[in-house]
């Protein structure tokens, strides 16, 4: 019988077997994947198998339960992810328990907009029947959201979130506002706040943006009667006399003596101020000037002007003042308790001293920074004040609140100050939708930023305006509505940042030292949150909305006396606790407040409710210590937080506040900003720009590993670029990972690791430098995971990934992998290599492609965890030979990659086709050709082609000379030799697949 009868070639090869895919098909592996891990409880799995270890806690910044997610939310999420993940791997006991934010406005407008649909307005609804449709909005946002999160491949206890509308969560909500009551930080005052006449309810200052807006800019005459000019005059006069024990010299002494020119004052004489809010003027009590900025009356031909010195060219150029005399000059301090008139009101505003007065310009709602930033000269150094409009304006009106008295009587008549605390009233005729109340004649009922123009060409008509522009600027708005804001006076709770009771210490005090002890990620986050600290007004933590935590405060009915006690508030967190906080509504004063209560005032015992809830942020903020602590029994402070860059003067900055008042420490060790999810130009993702990206449109089409592959390869640090091309790019880098993974389990389909393992001292030396790569991007990988720089993951995986193995490792083992016969030491110190790198490798990768490494997992032979995602990483100890190992096989691949470059070369002049058929001399020196002796037998499998020879010459360099193999091509290793036809029996082989084939597959 002839040999092509009895002898299968292809037999003889061992081909690689697996069933790892080539083709992913993520979009349906990830979700049967996904009903596996459901089906073994993976996560209880992965909490069972580090039970009693070291725990490791990243707390979850609830994302808002109100519409689907987005890109920056799925980008938030799998970096929490990566973080739970990599620790879990690292040992530690890390739980994750999502949380939802189910309060708040954005919830209420939904529901406002459902209910207008059905043509039902919210005040036909009782509180409890508006509370119960928000809750169910928030219940049904909330498992959208759990759905695609866990789409995404995250795990946690999405079985049982943290919600901040469950009955424990609200109860411990009021019992920690309670904590800020012990301490003294509580207080109810009748002040501007910002406020939102859209959604009518006061905003913080982390509810507030700034952004361009145009305001009308105006600059408007006060009239100053004859008999406070006449004062006027006196006080400049003896503000000239010289001091005694004066240093001025003798010319400075004569100029201050000399008289003011007679009748100086002879003209109408004004007060000019500077303003962007014309809204606000009706509310006008008073003028601000600093004092000691130099002031000057100017003489314009038919009036005077009083105006700071250093403004008056500036002003004369805006509002076209022509030429002008300099009446007098003097210090702010001399006009301090004058009156000067309302430009058109028939009312006095009283002239004060204030050190808030700048030469930039002082308005409502501007952006302070961008004030001081831009260094420019604004205004005319006398600032309109109107305590109920601006936080200045009122920090002075109480200062001046004495010599305001007559003005406050006034306005008391006329029914202005109706319902506030006598002594403490706070002139604001703007009501909750931002219209002017009844007493402001001409313009009741008008919206403010509606009346701006009607009031500007009022005081036209009236010759009360010099001057009127535009004027852009950063201006205070919204970031729910995306409006513009007012500063209105209303009563509202506060939280102080500078007083608390006797041996306490303040809320300020307390942050700014907890801020020096965290570790920030960025390092520039512990300047922006000392910054916030720094200059951090008041908390306002009342709204006047429905949904949320009620504000569990009452009011005697016998005195009108406020009672908030840290005692009450627990006695009502113990019926939220049972009831929920819909109890506040349901229920009456006298069964929220423990039996036999009476106003420590009066004794009475009739009671009404507080009816605005906590600022959202609050409800937020108390996450660490209403879930770790009280709930879930977990060590606190948590180890890590992590939001994106807005959450300084959110949750960052509340759960801060809440932890000092309860602990008098940080709630965090750890604090980690991410950037912003951005498009491929860097222009920020909008639906209506076209350019929006969907992760659950990715995960559906490209699978989820893609998004997941995407966050761990950018520096979440900066803003995060996505677009189609990017998308394009990692799904090639994700085709590589998988292809490499595919080549390795293909190779050791017959490989049992119990009775086949090779020991380390018998693998073969290459086979040696392939594990210690593995163990160094080990360490790496490892290393860059403790830190949370997943960057650095991703470029050492992916380098490890295509060139240590791809385009060396692989490439060098093949033909031994293939020809060597199947139980030969070399073919098994190779599956050896491989069967420990692809476990290294699944492993590493496990916390970035979570449905790849465990499909990975799954398909290496022998007995190891159900799941990568229970296993540990690999522990990469260094040995001995390592760095030998490295120097000797860095040396062969320079030699290797010289030796590419020829072949390459020959290959483009049609001497060669495939590397196989050359013949390659390498000349060489000294200690490279001694090492390249050394490993003579082997250089052919190492450079890949048929034949080898080494030649001696002088010098250091390197010489790469390539020709044609002799002999013929082995049909089986299509290798080239001269042996091919010596062998009767196989003539199509040579001398070496011969002996491999009668070992492996005895006579054929």
């Amino acid at each position: 019988m002839s040999t092509e009868n009895t002898f299968d070639l292809k037999a003889t090869i061992n081909l690689p077997k697996t069933n790892f895919a080539q083709k992913a098909n993520l979009t349906e592996r990830e979700p049967a994947r996904l009903e596996k891990w459901q089906a073994m409880n993976l996560y209880e799995e992965i909490c069972r198998a580090r039970a009693g270890r070291q725990m490791f806690i990243l707390h979850d910044g609830p994302p808002y339960a109100n519409s689907d997610i987005h890109l920056g939310t799925a980008m938030n999420k799998i970096i929490k992810d990566l973080i739970v993940k990599s620790h879990a791997m690292l040992g530690f006991d890390a739980p994750y328990v999502p949380g939802y934010d189910c309060h708040g406005l954005p919830i209420e407008k939904h529901v406002e907009k459902a209910l207008d649909e059905k043509k039902i307005k919210k005040h036909e609804l009782s509180p409890l029947e508006f509370r119960k449709i928000c809750r169910e909005h928030a219940a049904e946002a909330l498992k959208r959201q759990t759905r695609d999160f866990k789409r995404l491949g995250i795990l946690g206890e999405w079985d049982n979130p943290y919600m901040t509308m469950s009955n424990a969560y609200e109860a411990e909500t009021a019992r920690l506002f309670g904590d800020f009551v012990r301490h003294g930080y509580v207080y109810n005052a009748f002040r501007p706040v910002q406020w939102c006449i859209t959604d009518q309810t006061a905003l913080a200052e982390a509810e507030v943006e700034y952004k361009e807006h145009t305001s009308p800019s105006i600059y408007v005459k006060f009239p100053l009667p004859a008999d406070q000019v006449a004062i006027l005059e006196r006080r400049i006069a003896d503000s000239r006399q010289p001091t005694a024990g004066s240093e001025e010299g003798e010319s400075a002494i004569r100029s201050r003596l000399e008289p003011l020119p007679q009748s100086a004052f002879a003209k109408p004489v004004f007060v000019l101020i500077w303003t962007t809010t014309p809204w606000t003027l009706p509310a006008n009590l008073g003028i601000c000037f600093h004092p000691r900025f130099e002031y000057s009356a100017i003489d314009v031909g038919e009036e005077i002007y009083i105006l700071a010195s250093d403004l008056v060219e500036s002003v004369k150029e805006k509002c076209g003042l022509g030429d002008y005399s300099i009446v007098a000059k003097f210090p702010g301090e001399v006009i301090d308790g004058l009156y000067a008139r309302h430009a058109w009101i028939d009312r006095p505003s009283l002239l004060m001293l204030g050190e808030h007065v700048t030469l930039g310009g002082n308005e409502f709602g501007e952006d302070e920074a961008e004030v001081q930033k831009s260094g420019g000269k604004a205004g005319t150094g006398c600032v309109h004040t109107a305590p109920g409009h601006g936080m200045e304006d009122y920090l002075i009106g109480q200062e001046y609140r004495e010599q305001l008295e007559p003005i406050y009587a006034g306005l008391s008549k006329l029914g202005a100050l109706e319902g506030q605390p006598a002594g403490k009233e706070v002139y604001c005729p703007v009501d909750f939708a931002g219209r002017f109340t009844k007493e402001v004649e001409h313009f009741a009922g008008q919206k403010v930023f509606a009346a701006n123009k009607e009031i500007v060409e009022f005081m036209r008509n009236q010759g009360a305006l010099l001057y009127a522009e535009d004027y852009n600027h950063r201006y205070a708005h919204c970031w729910r509505c995306k409006r513009p804001l007012i500063f209105r006076a209303t009563p509202q709770w506060f939280i102080s940042m500078d007083k608390a009771k006797a041996g306490d210490v303040s809320l300020r005090e307390s942050a700014l030292r907890e801020i020096e002890k965290v570790n920030w990620i960025p390092a520039w986050g512990r300047g922006r949150m000392h910054n916030m600290f720094t200059n951090r007004p008041d908390w306002c933590v009342s709204r006047q909305r429905l949904w949320g935590v009620p504000i569990p405060a009452f009011y005697c009915e016998g005195c009108n006396e406020a009672v908030l006690d840290a005692e009450v508030i627990d006695h009502v967190s113990a019926i939220f606790e049972q009831e929920t906080a819909d109890a506040w509504y349901a229920r009456e004063a006298e069964y929220l407040l423990p039996d036999g209560f009476k106003c420590p005032k009066c004794a009475s015992t009739r009671f009404k409710k507080d009816m605005d809830i906590l600022d959202v942020w609050f409800d937020s903020g108390s996450s660490s210590l209403a879930v770790l602590e009280r709930e879930r029994h977990l060590p606190w402070p948590a180890d890590v937080y992590m939001e994106g860059p807005d959450q300084y003067r959110g949750w960052f900055n509340s759960s801060l506040m809440v932890a000092l008042a309860a602990h008098g420490q940080a709630p965090y060790k750890t604090v980690i900003t991410h950037g912003w999810t951005v498009d491929g130009q860097g222009k920020a993702m909008h639906k209506s720009a076209g350019n929006a990206i969907s992760p659950n449109e990715v995960a559906d089409s490209q699978g989820a590993e893609i998004l997941r592959l995407w966050v761990a390869s950018a520096d979440f640090t900066e803003d995060v670029r996505l677009s189609k091309e990017i998308l394009t790019r990692l799904v090639e880098t994700y085709r590589k990972i998988r292809n490499t993974a595919r080549y390795a389990l293909g190779n050791i389909y017959d490989f049992n690791p119990e009775t086949d393992l090779v020991g380390y001292e018998e693998l073969f030396e290459i086979d040696r430098w392939a594990l210690a790569a593995t163990n160094e991007v080990a360490r790496k990988v490892v290393d860059a995971y403790k830190r949370f720089d997943y960057t650095a993951v991703y470029h050492a995986i992916y380098n490890y990934t295509t060139v240590t193995l791809s385009a060396v490792y692989f490439d060098i083992l093949k033909d031994r992998l293939y020809t060597y016969a199947p139980k030969s030491p070399g073919r098994r110190s190779a599956q050896t290599a491989l069967y420990k790198i692809i476990e290294a490798y699944a492993k590493l990768l496990a916390p970035v492609l979570v449905f790849t490494a465990d499909e990975i997992w799954e398909n290496i032979p022998g007995a190891r965890e159900a799941s990568v995602h229970i296993a540990e990483f690999p522990k990469a100890e260094s040995r001995a030979d390592e760095k030998a190992l490295f120097e000797t096989w860095d040396k062969i691949f320079e030699v290797r990659s010289s030796v590419q470059k020829a072949l390459e070369e020959k290959r483009n002049d049609k001497v060669i086709g495939s590397s196989l058929e050359a013949k390659v001399k390498v000349k060489a020196a000294g200690a490279t050709l001694e090492l390249l002796k050394r490993y003579e037998q082997e250089l052919a499998a190492i450079f890949i082609v048929s034949e080898v020879v080494l030649e001696a010459v002088a010098g250091d360099t390197v010489e790469v000379e390539v020709a044609h193999a002799d002999g013929a091509k082995c049909e089986r290793c299509w290798n080239w030799s001269v042996t091919v036809g010596e062998n009767r029996k196989y003539p199509m082989l040579d001398a070496r697949c011969v002996r491999q084939v009668e070992e492996g597959w005895g006579s054929l």
